[in-house]
């Protein structure tokens, strides 16, 4: 019965003669030691004769080294593994010799190496000694019989071992790595984190710690801001500057307050329909002037400069000529208010027939849509106007919150490029602006702003607990942390995936 326990060795080719040798008769002539066998002097050799060749010597003169060589460059059961001179003091070398033989009475020589598979021609010569006896004596040699197709368990359990050194080298590869992360602010959420890392972290909440937004960015400018106010030396002439600058940012804002009212839609289409009502009642008011106009013996009369010269005259007449009387004066002695010759029937009819057009209705409601369109055009220009303060005080809120000074900048340019489009479309007659936004003001930022100042002057001119300026401290810590933490996502991320792949 077979021992299960066994792993027998498959027959290999160097466990027989080489075929292509078998009728080449072969025969050893010496064998010279080299170096790396046991203590064996180097470049010793063993010369054997032709027919019986005895090797004799005390025990430890090195006979069985010489026989470990053979077994291990010829053929032999129970080959042993060759040792080096372990109390040289220095390494040891590889094992090497030289080999001389002859095949048909030829001399052939042949260098052994043990690392290196042995001769073919070798392989006609057995050798056997005591430790080869024991292989056939002491030792099990019975040949067991594996049906067909039960092999595949051991070519799976050495494929299965084969994965597993496979994983541990690259497991070793994985934990070697040793990730160099900065130093987070202690008791920060993220410095917990990092201390609790496990390949069980969910990557997404690390993702969402590290994100910061344009009000968090902002907020650590503002808390240095508040803990340098409340470090000053002169608190009380601090919070004096801050209510100046407050002051000029509150005028500020009214200024913009007034542009964002300017170029809402409601405004700016109240803006095209007085320009719609003006033109048309000018439609109206030029079809009334050709009737009444057209048959006067002089050109162009009813015409812009004909009305300036009739509003001259009229203003003359009413304060010098005829104060006393309403233009025009056609009573009995009345004389024409520019070439002063006394007036006949028909210049009174006429200039009677001018003050009947110039004071109809078509007229006056004419002046009254011209009168809305220009006021209305008027207060649009004057808001895109910023004043000379405006603009200094915009230059100051940059040096103490550049995003919000680069948000309101960014409104001031979409403004003129919206004043530009009502303005070209005013002038050519359209009736609206198509795909010109409206400039997005920020005042709600802006009012932040403001409060953050008025809490500081607040803080300034009372007393400020120091548990406040611890809170503002941990508040920063904690900003800055998560700051940290963005500029390292890639490698924390890393992390987890490495200790993920460790846990796999």
């Amino acid at each position: 019965m077979a021992d299960a326990t066994r792993d027998p060795p498959p027959l290999r080719p160097e466990h027989l003669p080489d075929p292509a040798t078998i009728d080449q008769p072969v025969s050893l002539s010496a064998l010279t030691h080299l170096r790396g066998v046991n203590a064996l002097a180097p470049d010793q050799t063993l010369t054997f004769g032709p027919a019986l060749t005895i090797v004799y010597g005390a025990n430890a003169a090195g006979k069985s080294g010489y026989t470990r060589i053979l077994k291990r460059a010829c053929r032999a059961r129970g080959a042993e593994e060759i040792l080096g001179n372990v109390v040289s003091g220095t390494l040891p070398k590889r094992p090497s010799s030289r080999i001389v033989c002859e095949k048909n009475g030829q001399r052939e020589e042949y260098r052994w190496n043990d690392d290196q598979p042995p001769n073919p021609l070798l392989s006609q010569v057995s050798v056997f000694d005591h430790h080869c006896a024991s292989v056939y004596v002491a030792k099990k040699t019975d040949v067991a019989y594996r049906p067909l197709g039960l092999d595949l368990f051991d070519q799976l359990a050495a494929v299965c071992d084969g994965v597993a050194r496979i994983l541990e080298k690259e497991r070793r590869a994985l934990e070697s790595v040793t990730p160099s992360l900065p130093q987070f602010p202690p008791n920060t959420q993220p410095a917990k984190l990092l201390h609790r890392l496990t390949s069980l972290t969910d990557p997404f909440s690390v993702i969402q710690l590290a994100r910061l937004s344009e009000a968090d960015e902002e907020r650590i400018h503002t808390i240095l801001r508040a803990l340098a106010d409340l470090r000053s030396d002169a608190p009380l002439k601090r919070a004096r500057e801050l209510e100046l600058h407050l002051n000029r940012v509150q005028s500020l804002a009214q200024e913009l307050n007034m542009l964002s009212q300017a170029s809402s839609s409601e405004v700016v289409s109240a803006l095209f329909s007085a320009k719609s009502s003006q033109q048309d009642t000018k439609v109206l008011l030029d079809d009334m002037n050709r009737r009444v106009f057209i048959a006067q013996p002089l050109p162009n009369t009813g015409s812009q400069a004909w009305h300036n010269l009739w509003n001259a005259a009229k203003q003359y007449s009413a304060h010098d000529a005829y104060p006393s009387h309403q233009f025009p004066f056609t009573g009995s002695g009345a004389r024409c208010v520019l070439c002063q010759q006394e007036l006949q029937q028909s210049a009174k009819n006429r200039l009677v027939h001018f003050q009947e057009a110039n004071e109809s209705s078509i007229q006056r409601e004419h002046h009254r849509a011209t009168d809305t369109y220009e006021a209305r055009l008027r207060n649009y220009i004057q808001a895109h106007q910023l004043t000379q303060q405006a603009e200094d005080t915009l230059r100051e809120v940059e040096l103490a919150n550049r995003s919000l000074a680069a948000a309101i900048r960014t409104a001031l340019n979409v403004a003129r490029a919206h004043e530009s489009a009502v303005s070209d479309a005013l002038g050519r007659g359209l009736p609206d602006i198509k795909g010109v936004p409206a400039p997005a003001i920020p005042i709600e930022p802006l009012h932040n702003y403001m409060d953050e100042l008025a809490d500081r002057i607040s803080d300034l001119r009372g007393t400020v607990p120091s548990t406040a300026v611890e809170e503002l401290q941990a508040e920063l810590a904690e900003l800055r942390a998560r700051k940290l933490l963005a500029d390292n996502l890639d490698q924390v991320l890393d992390i987890i995936e490495r200790r993920k792949r460790i846990a796999a």
